[in-house]
């Protein structure tokens, strides 16, 4: 008995201590490991409440990581954002627009609210939220759908730029994106803010009447009025003279004649086709030549709205604040003839977009100049020479007379007859504005000689890149200039590089020549022109070509600038130069032997020393520059050019730069 009880004892003292051993485990895991099996912050929902466009609370799962978007404006928007690896759907206009990345468009196409949507191809696509418009097409048939199957829908609805930014936001809420949208939306403020107060301050009085419409059948126009396109008019001074006359409606249709008796001083034509827009404007052509009441318009213009063209803005993205400043540009020139669509948009995209559509390059004259990059449609009125180089002549919708005689651009362009022309006269004096405005170029490229020719074609709203390749750092930096403008950059570096690789060659060829031993020369454009000798000398590109050979021009420090102009023979014969290089014959209809025949040029060395030479035809005003000075060096000082075969370095070089290889041409 007694041994029993110990053993209860013992039984009863294992127990207490494994409890007391239990409990303090239990205190330890509680003060210790327990926190650590707790989240580290307040539990998140699971569910989000959003408030849409509409102002209706939808409850949106948290986090979203799946979504389905109708609208390839707010599928833009969604990528803006950085969240387009969220993206699991999209609507049929995402495969038309060019501002969404090709793995948006590789996404489901689910439909869209005008053609129908497939409901079980969103619900097989699993999406936490489906972003939509409202208000159009079956957008109320669809959203039901989606709302009845249990996927949160939300609804957006945009009448003014202030809408547009609570879209972003609230797309930004939804995809944890709010820092980014904040940033989109900040940048975008702060831009209008500015067209907003330009606008403040115009005058009543100033605005004019605006007449938008979407396209033009016969006598019959569709009208923008109580729409979106059309209140942007109102936001830029003008007034809305159809939301005025048919506010009722979105988009009445109505005789060209009525709305032309509401007497509007602006005609706009905004569509998602360009080729709607070019049509549309040209039936208004021809119904107002026919009509001579309209003495208050004072243009017609063309803007693209939608995402399928790059220069469309007007849409439903952060582009449409582009889409502002080029309808400002019509509507207020004066007021707004200091801001840049085309640098704005360039700012835009690259910052947010992460995309090239424009450049902003500096011409001749220093000014800034922004263009779509590249240049797809260019009147070249001078500067040929160049863009033939660069490959680019198929960009090139118009050019000067000129170019169709060259002979260069007659074998490196064989269409170039079938050009059309748009301008005349030496150095291009003169231009068809007509033409041009038909041709519509991104760009007219031309010397900044004629600032009058300048300042017309730019006050029809075509910008203008003046260049002037006064020496051959002017050569090279027309070439760069260019390269960037037609997207061609490393060409106009490879052509930059071998005019310095010729220039090089030549100078270090007759570096050794000493001061006292270099010949004195005179570029002669013609021994008799206008009743005198004619020269171009020092300062003129082809006097600059001198140096490098080794040559002295015997007009430095004697001829005015620019360095061209008539001289008497007196003064030639003073100048006595050593040699004598004639313009070639397509400009100059001499030949040496006519000069040593003429007895009244026998006392000048060159001619006593029959040192008189004609180069085939090259211009120094372009890559020629280089085998113009190699030219002069081989006729110069023969016995250092004696391994150089002049007229097989032309056609190596020619082969280089035009990528087919010419025959130096003499003339006859």
């Amino acid at each position: 008995m007694a041994i029993a009880k110990r053993a209860k004892s013992s039984s009863m003292r294992f127990w207490t201590i494994l409890l007391v051993a239990l409990a303090i485990f239990c205190i330890f895991l509680w003060q210790f490991c327990w926190p650590m099996l707790l989240p580290s912050g307040p539990v998140k929902p699971k569910y989000v409440p959003i408030t849409d466009m509409t102002g209706r609370i939808v409850n949106v799962p948290a986090p979203v990581s799946r979504v389905v978007v109708l609208q390839s404006h707010w599928a833009e928007v969604v990528c803006l954002l950085g969240a387009d690896d969220k993206v699991v759907g999209v609507s049929k206009d995402v495969e038309h627009s060019v501002w969404i990345p090709s793995h948006i468009k590789s996404k489901a196409i689910v439909g869209d609210l005008f053609s129908g949507v497939d409901l079980e191809r969103i619900v097989a696509l699993e999406p936490d939220v489906v972003i939509t418009d409202t208000g159009y097409g079956r957008a109320e048939d669809v959203i039901k759908g989606l709302e009845s199957r249990g996927i949160p829908v939300i609804r957006m609805f945009c009448q003014d730029f202030n809408d547009l930014l609570k879209a972003i936001r609230i797309i930004g809420t939804i995809l944890n994106a709010s820092t980014k949208a904040e940033e989109v939306v900040g940048y975008l403020t702060n831009k209008f803010d500015r067209v907003k107060s330009i606008v403040s301050m115009i005058p009543e009085g100033e605005k004019p009447k605006v007449l938008v419409l979407s396209s033009v059948e016969g006598n019959l126009v569709s009208l923008c009025a109580n729409s979106f396109w059309n209140k942007l008019v109102e936001d830029v001074g003008g007034i809305n003279i159809v939301l005025r006359n048919a506010s009722r409606q979105v988009r009445p249709g109505v005789d060209i004649r009525v709305a032309l008796s509401w007497n509007p001083e602006i005609i706009i034509v905004i569509s998602t086709d360009k080729e709607i827009v070019d049509k549309s404007i040209q039936s208004l052509k021809s119904i107002l030549e026919n009509t001579t009441a309209l003495h208050s318009l004072k243009g017609v213009h063309g803007v693209l709205a939608g995402s399928k063209d790059e220069g469309a803005f007007i849409d439903l993205s952060p582009r449409l604040l582009i889409g502002y400043i080029q309808l400002a540009k019509i509507i207020q020139p004066n007021y707004f003839k200091d801001l840049d669509w085309r640098k704005e948009a360039n700012d835009l995209l690259m910052k947010f977009y992460h995309v090239r559509k424009y450049v902003t390059v500096k011409d001749v004259r220093g000014k800034e100049v922004t263009l779509r990059y590249p240049v797809e449609r260019a009147a070249v009125l001078m500067g040929y020479s160049f863009v033939a180089p660069l490959g680019a002549f198929d960009k090139v919708v118009g050019i000067h007379d000129g170019a169709k005689s060259d002979w260069i651009m007659q074998k490196v362009v064989p269409n170039i007859r079938d050009i059309p022309s748009v301008s005349s006269g030496g150095m291009a004096s003169s231009v068809n504005i007509e033409m041009l405005l038909a041709l519509k170029p991104d760009v007219v490229i031309t010397w900044d000689g004629y600032p009058d020719v300048i300042e017309k074609i730019e006050s029809v709203g075509i910008p203008v890149v003046a260049i002037h390749p006064r020496n051959l750092t002017g050569i090279k930096e027309t070439f760069l200039l260019l390269g960037t403008i037609f997207g061609r950059e490393e060409k106009a570096k490879e052509l930059v590089s071998l005019i310095d690789y010729v220039v090089d060659f030549v100078r270090n060829r007759t570096k050794g020549i000493p001061e006292d031993q270099r010949l004195r020369a005179l570029y002669l454009y013609s021994p008799l022109y206008r009743g005198s000798p004619y020269v171009w000398g020092w300062g003129t590109t082809v006097s600059q070509a001198f140096e490098p050979a080794g040559l002295v021009d015997v007009t430095k420090g004697r001829m005015p600038p620019p360095g061209y102009g008539g001289v008497t023979l007196e003064t030639i014969a003073q100048w006595n130069p050593d040699i004598i290089f004639l313009a070639p014959r397509p400009w100059c209809r001499c030949t040496a032997e006519d000069i040593y025949k003429d007895p009244a040029w026998q006392g000048i060395n060159a001619v006593k020393n029959r040192r008189v030479y004609q180069p085939p035809l090259m211009s120094s005003w372009s890559p020629d520059f280089a085998l113009l000075s190699l030219y002069y060096a081989t006729k110069a000082y023969p016995e250092l050019f004696k391994d150089i075969n002049f007229d097989e370095f032309y056609k190596e070089f020619t082969k280089k730069v035009f990528g087919i290889s010419l025959e130096p041409y003499y003339g006859g």
